[in-house]
């Protein structure tokens, strides 16, 4: 956390970094130390100390202030900040391939906040600049941000001396100067340059103010202007490192799992003399003029005509002193220092603004499961130590919750040995025990191996029992609407499962009861169907396995489109009003779920076989007795249920097709749906004679494109032709469930007759009447032609029990328009983006209509959940 690093930088620049870390610490098997005992302050020559602001300068230029990976939110534990471990190619300008090439003697072993690359490679590896320090000093510079805070302190102060020994000095050489450490940060970046064999030796070329390399008009990094930031390429180093000293940017404090971030001014930072009018000036002038540091008789770079310098070879080296403040005494920046010697060691919580770290892990987290589960967590690892080298087990938990089995990673390798896949495996201390892996999906269609596969083993047989399996998801770092779970029930022929992980919070999620006839085994990989482009992340936490006495008697799965989903009937399952993989990243198509699945859906709400108490009910309570999926998508279309069927997909989510997704089986007992009305285009036939009612004429007849037919005709065609396309359907559930009954239902007429409450006109809410009855006709027709013995399909008519409870009623079942608010839990109807608005009655100005328009609410829902009762009576 910034506040973190600002104090380990006030105590590190005088020698007071000497809090204890205690054998264990953190849970990373170290033994005791301190880290300004390990890497004690070295003295700068001449008497004083670095300033406070030079340190953070550098520790900004070079880290963000961050120890751990950018995956790393603030208090988290994570895999260190590494320059480039792997040694790849960073350029992806050359290839894509090249980024994802191993090259271990091009790598950059630099080490957290500070980026520490001295001594880090391994003893005796040919690449080695600098000897490498201890083990146990590499490990701490690694993974202890006040360690490698202290160690950067010694490097500074070592160069700053190096360059008084050499006399490379800058304005009066006052250490407690800002300016005056230009020198001593130009060679933290890039070393000390020679001599050659001209005797030519100093500060090198690569950040001399004068390489033409740099704009010549540029202004002060930072000088009111923070968006120098993201072109930092404009600047060399040390004019970085002063304006960082001199503009602290605002840092992310703490992360929550929505998104939302708590922001903070990164440190304190340095000050000029001069008031409101010459401190301004003076801080300005940190930027040296850009001849400073030309000389031709001391390194061969000439001064021109034009601004800068002119290189006579790669050996434009500068040794001598330099100065362009020759009244720094007075107009040189100087330190501030926030944190007193007394200020206590600053933790994750007192240095957090919201007093706790970003994304807690679930330590305890077992309530959801029952007390028979047996647990398999990430952790501890059975993995070659050189997969894994340190194990970021959150301090909070350890261990708390009991473990069986093992996990262990299988890697995509490439055919010279090296391993590409485990590039983009990291690791993060959330989630349960506060440890998973995660990594991003990929298609693997790039030519290189990238697959990354992990297996949690019960390590156990449960022959001839049945049992539940739950994956525990964390809160962050799980992204993905494609996670495909392979289960081994023994047989070495596992099954697919497949789940979106963003759920936004620590939980356990059921995938299926299975008949198992040896060692389970959970099979996860990163590859996906829309992984080309690697953009979503992929979690590995935990798994359980619940034995259960038998097979439930009801194994139900509710499919099909937004009637089914619950678009329209809010829930509040922990105040969210849809469950929160299916209703997040609004307009965003390239992330969004808009599937809006319900728990206030009407296949939760009803009762079937013998039980008193509703499907969801006895689902959320983990009876034994019932195995229940829900996979309905608002806006799907017969082919979003399966992808044999004809046509576009339309749900605009990247979920797999729901038969695809695996929870229809040889087991399954029920099936509900409700589907075809998306294949018409319902949704926009509504919407076009909303628009056509506050334009005051009907919609009926409204040409449509490409041939100009009337919107009732091709509303009419669409219609005849869905027919096929929902037989489609209903085979390939009977094929994929073959002991299964299904269930259809329809759609209710939207209005009454003769009351008018929306826009659309009296003669367009009659043909739009016609158009559900038509519709209708069309599923019923569809069910009839796949019911067939042995794989029975049951229609249900929603038209009577929604009589006198349509849209105009003064009891509506179904939503009129409902306005788009962001966090009502409603999309933009259909997603679409901008917004479609509408003049709202009464209202100035427009608002955008939500997705729940013309659906039913919480009531409807319930009404449906009857005539799905009605329907299977005496038939399940």
């Amino acid at each position: 956390m910034p506040r973190q690093v600002e104090w380990a930088v006030n105590r590190a620049v005088r020698g007071e970094l000497t809090e204890s870390r205690a054998a264990n610490w953190r849970n990373l098997g170290m033994a005791a130390y301190t880290p300004q005992g390990m890497f004690p302050r070295t003295a700068l020559t001449g008497g004083g100390q670095i300033p406070d602001q030079i340190l953070l300068g550098v520790l900004m230029q070079e880290s963000n202030l961050w120890q751990a990976s950018r995956y790393t939110s603030p208090g988290e534990t994570g895999n260190p900040l590494i320059g480039n471990f792997y040694g790849t190619d960073r350029d992806l300008s050359t290839s894509d391939a090249g980024f994802w090439k191993v090259a271990f003697d091009k790598a950059d072993c630099g080490y957290g906040v500070g980026q520490i690359t001295d001594g880090m490679r391994v003893a005796g590896d040919p690449n080695a600049t600098t000897p490498a320090l201890p083990v146990a000093k590499q490990q701490a510079v690694a993974v202890d941000y006040a360690a490698n805070i202290a160690r950067a302190q010694q490097m500074l102060a070592d160069k700053w001396n190096q360059l008084q020994a050499k006399g490379i000095t800058i304005n009066n050489n006052d250490p407690s100067k800002i300016e005056n450490w230009f020198g001593a940060v130009w060679i933290y970046n890039t070393g000390y340059q020679g001599p050659d064999d001209k005797g030519y030796e100093g500060l090198g070329w690569s950040n001399n103010p004068g390489n033409p390399n740099y704009p010549a008009n540029r202004l002060p990094f930072l000088d009111g202007r923070s968006s120098d930031a993201s072109t930092p390429q404009r600047w060399p180093y040390p004019e970085k490192v002063m304006g960082f000293a001199a503009f602290s940017q605002g840092l992310i404090e703490r992360q929550t799992v929505r998104g939302g971030v708590e922001e903070v001014g990164g440190y304190r930072t340095a000050s000029w003399n001069g008031g409101d009018v010459d401190g301004p000036r003076n801080r300005s002038r940190v930027k040296p003029p850009l001849d400073t540091f030309c000389n031709p008789t001391l390194n061969g770079c000439n001064t021109g005509a034009a601004p800068g310098c002119t290189r006579v070879d790669s050996h434009c080296w500068y040794r001598a002193k330099a100065s362009w403040k020759p009244d720094c005494a007075t107009t040189c920046g100087v330190a501030f220092h926030r944190f007193s010697p007394a200020a206590q060691y600053m933790t994750e919580a007192s240095a957090s603004v919201g007093k706790a770290a970003s994304f807690p892990p679930a330590c305890t987290r077992t309530s959801e499961l029952p007390s028979t589960a047996k647990i398999v967590d990430d952790v501890p690892l059975s993995v070659d130590s050189t997969i894994v080298t340190q194990k970021p087990v959150n301090p909070a938990c350890a261990s708390p919750v009991a473990t069986q089995g093992s996990f262990r990673f299988d890697f995509g390798r490439a055919s010279n040995g090296s391993y590409p896949s485990k590039i983009d495996t990291h690791q993060l201390g959330g989630g349960l025990n506060g440890h998973f892996f995660f990594t991003h999906t990929r298609g693997d269609a790039a030519g290189y191996p990238s697959r990354v596969t992990g297996t949690w083993n019960l390590g156990e047989s449960l022959a001839d029992k049945w049992g539940r399996v739950y994956v525990h998801t964390p809160d962050h770092g799980a992204w993905t609407q494609q996670a495909t779970y392979q289960i081994d029930r023994g047989d070495g022929k596992p099954v697919s499962r497949a789940l979106p992980q963003r759920g936004y919070a620590n939980t356990w999620r059921s995938i299926g009861v299975f008949k198992f006839t040896g060692t389970p085994k959970v099979t996860l990989s990163n590859l996906t169907a829309d992984g080309a482009d690697y953009m979503d992340d992929v979690a590995w936490d935990a798994v359980a396995f619940e034995p259960l006495s038998a097979k439930p008697k009801d194994v139900i799965v509710s499919m099909g489109d937004s009637f089914s989903s619950g678009e329209g009937a809010r829930g509040n399952r922990n105040g969210d009003p849809y469950y929160p993989e299916t209703d997040n990243n609004g307009t965003e198509d390239r992330y969004r779920n808009a599937c809006h699945r319900s728990d206030a859906s009407w296949s939760r709400k009803a009762t079937v076989s013998s039980s008193t108490k509703t499907i969801g009910a006895r689902a959320d309570a983990g009876d034994p007795t019932i195995d229940y999926h829900f996979i309905a998508c608002s806006g799907a279309v017969t082919a979003d249920l399966s992808s044999a069927v004809p046509g576009e997909r339309g749900s605009k989510t990247r979920e797999l097709p729901q038969i695809e997704q695996g929870y229809l089986d040889e087991n399954t007992t029920l099936v509900t749906m409700t589907i075809g009305g998306n294949d018409i285009g319902f949704s926009d036939v509504v919407k076009q004679c909303v628009v056509a009612g506050f334009l005051g004429s009907p919609c009926r007849e409204l040409p449509q494109l490409p041939f100009g037919k009337s919107l009732e005709n091709v509303t009419k065609d669409k219609t005849d032709a869905a027919e096929a396309k929902i037989l489609a359907v209903l085979t390939a559930v009977q094929s994929a469930a073959p002991n299964a009954k299904i269930a259809i239902l329809g759609y209710p007429p939207m209005f009454s007759d003769g009351v008018s409450c929306v826009a659309i006109k009296a003669a367009d809410q009659e043909w739009l009447d016609q158009a559900a009855e038509h519709l209708n006709a069309s599923v019923k027709a569809a069910a009839t032609s796949a019911n067939r013995a042995g794989h029975p399909v049951y229609f249900g008519d929603t038209k009577s029990a929604f009589a006198g409870r349509n849209i105009c009623s003064s009891t509506p079942a179904i939503n009129g328009l409902v306005p788009y608010e962001e966090g009502n839990g409603g999309t933009p109807w259909n997603g679409d983006a901008p917004l479609v608005d509408f003049p709202w009655p009464g209202e100035n100005p427009k608002l955008g209509v939500s997705q729940q328009s013309f659906h039913p609410n919480t009531t409807g829902t319930s009404l449906y959940a009857s005539v799905l009762q009605n329907t299977l009576q005496g038939r399940y």
